[in-house]
């Protein structure tokens, strides 16, 4: 019996209305607050479901802010109960200034990252998930995460890239999640090579490759016309460059298509006699007589 009065005494002294209602009110505020936060993932998971990739960067911004504040409210409540902390907070009230200068400088930054990855999941320039490459910083991976104060890429080279909001928000981005991706080949042949014939084997070699879509209308197709537009783009100083772009569906599948189709040139141009020219250098020898 005497235990539990000194007990029942520290917890009266301690907390504003006891120890065993300080427990059972922080017990309360946990379970509320571990509710509150699944149910507001579940409607998340919900909502991004059925809305799509396209609302999953916003709606994962507003449900990492909302948890926050439950959380926050969570933390006030149980320490509002603290008698010390209250006389604490009586005191430092008198410094209400001083505090509000010191903590507005220190969250300058913090808050001006929020702003702005509020701004990036609003507008939603990309969204996570997207391959993006960052020109100014040389930059080029998959978004995996946004936080408050900075986004997650994941490089080519599976390392991690963490950028603050701020700065990505006044940042040139270029998104290479569309729907499809092109990228230029370029192949230099022989003055004397049959230039019709040249692109007649790119055209086939492009037509046979999976992962080269045909960006043709329907009235094209009708018309015969070429599965790839080969063009003769400059004139070099060993041969002409013939130049067409590959198109596919994504970054890594354009890659793959136009190494196969790199290939298949170099294969079939050998074979069909097109010289692809390169440098040659004569090297001359003086022999001195004695």
């Amino acid at each position: 019996m005497r235990y539990e009065a000194d007990i029942q005494s520290i917890g009266s002294s301690l907390f504003k209305e006891g120890l065993w209602a300080f427990l059972f009110s922080t017990a309360a505020v946990w379970i509320i607050s571990t509710v509150l936060i699944r149910i507001l993932r579940k409607a998340f998971e919900v909502t991004a479901k059925r809305q799509g990739k396209a609302q999953e960067t916003a709606l994962m911004y507003v449900y990492r802010t909302l948890r926050f504040i439950i959380c926050a409210i969570g933390v006030f409540v149980v320490l509002s109960q603290i008698t010390p902390l209250q006389a604490m907070g009586s005191t430092l009230l008198g410094a209400t200034s001083v505090l509000a200068v010191i903590t507005g400088l220190a969250a300058q930054e913090t808050f001006g990252n929020y702003i702005s990855g509020f701004f990036l999941a609003v507008y939603q320039p990309f969204h996570i998930g997207d391959l993006i490459t960052i020109p100014e910083k040389n930059i080029t991976g998959v978004v995996i995460d946004m936080t408050f104060r900075h986004t997650v890429i994941r490089t080519y080279n599976q390392t991690q890239m963490i950028i603050p909001n701020g700065t990505l928000n006044t940042m040139i981005i270029e998104d290479l999640s569309g729907p499809y991706y092109s990228n230029w080949i370029e192949v230099q042949i022989a003055y004397d090579a049959d230039v019709e014939k040249a692109k007649n084997i790119i055209e086939n070699i492009c037509e046979a490759c999976e992962g080269c879509l045909d960006q043709r209308s329907d009235i094209e197709r009708e018309n015969d016309v070429p599965y790839v537009t080969v063009r003769l783009s400059a004139f070099g100083d060993s041969g002409v460059t013939l130049r067409f772009a590959v198109t596919s569906r994504s970054p890594l599948e354009n890659a793959n298509a136009c190494s196969e189709i790199r290939e298949q040139i170099l294969k079939r141009f050998a074979e069909e006699g097109i010289e692809i020219p390169y440098p040659v250098r004569t090297v001359v020898v003086k022999k001195e007589e004695n």
